[in-house]
């Protein structure tokens, strides 16, 4: 699964390695958009329910960036709350869940199939079985080539009494390539950039084919230091390499912010 991520390219810089065009490929009507861009701080450490960049195309339109909040809150839903539990969906089954399926195979102006950019996302390692006081190790991984990941994702737009909009999406998973299997047993799917816009304009069947596990050469990885695991610590060194032969200590920040795991803003697998 992919339980948090981090995007520290500027979102027009993102615009352009993606395939939209500069500043005129970032959506003005999405929410906030003109206050994000002037305030865009990097992000090392994403987790669910949190607003991101996300490539979509409205029906037949040009591919844009629009500001979603990750974690698909589907369009039938009585309130949010389903969003912290949907912020990933498995590739295998995602034309026959019903939190999934209308946005996979039925694309309109309110829901369809996205892009997740990423300069990389976390995953934990179980600790060893019968070791004393093991703990998960997380790791980073990104891909070999230094460019920017292009994760599958699928989006819909759900609105509440009141008349508030929201848009949302969840990352598509699938069983790992060599690399990521040395972590954990899933992976999101990545779309190559000659895929871009058959994933988000093409119809089902098309689609269906770009659902496939990544080469096993796509990715590259790294042990990080367990701090990371609170989402509320959000800088450079969350993605710093460490090197797990060494102590490994706990700061007074990690500590402080103990009870706020990675296991509480992951959500599900389904």
């Amino acid at each position: 699964m992919c339980g948090r991520y981090a995007l520290h390219t500027h979102p027009e810089v993102i615009a352009l390695q993606l395939g939209v065009q500069g500043g005129a490929g970032i959506d003005a009507r999405s929410t906030l958009a003109p206050e994000r861009l002037a305030g865009w701080k990097p992000r090392w450490n994403i987790a669910p329910t949190e607003t991101m960049p996300v490539v979509i195309a409205r029906s037949d339109a040009a591919p844009q960036l629009h500001w979603l909040r990750w974690g698909l809150i589907p369009s039938w839903a009585n309130d949010v709350s389903i969003g912290a539990k949907l912020n990933n969906a498995r590739a295998e089954s995602v034309t026959e869940k019903p939190a999934f399926r209308q946005a996979f195979s039925k694309p309109a102006s309110r829901r369809g199939r996205c892009l997740i950019p990423a300069d990389g996302y976390f995953e934990w390692q179980e600790a060893p079985a019968g070791v004393r006081g093991a703990r998960k190790q997380p790791y980073y991984l990104q891909q070999a080539n230094g460019k920017l990941l292009a994760m599958a994702g699928i989006w819909d737009s759900w609105q509440s009494a009141q008349g508030e909009l929201f848009e949302s999406f969840a990352v598509l998973t699938i069983a790992p390539n060599k690399e990521a299997a040395l972590i954990h047993e899933r992976m999101p799917v990545l779309i190559a950039d000659e895929d871009r816009q058959r994933w988000l304009l093409g119809n089902p069947t098309e689609a269906l084919a770009l659902l496939r596990t990544a080469p096993d050469d796509t990715l590259r990885t790294h042990a990080v230091d367990r701090r990371m695991s609170s989402a509320r610590i959000d800088d450079a060194q969350c993605i710093a390499a460490v090197k797990l032969n060494e102590p490994d200590e706990e700061s007074p920040e990690t500590k402080a912010a103990s009870s706020d795991s990675h296991q509480d803003r992951q959500g599900r697998l389904l």
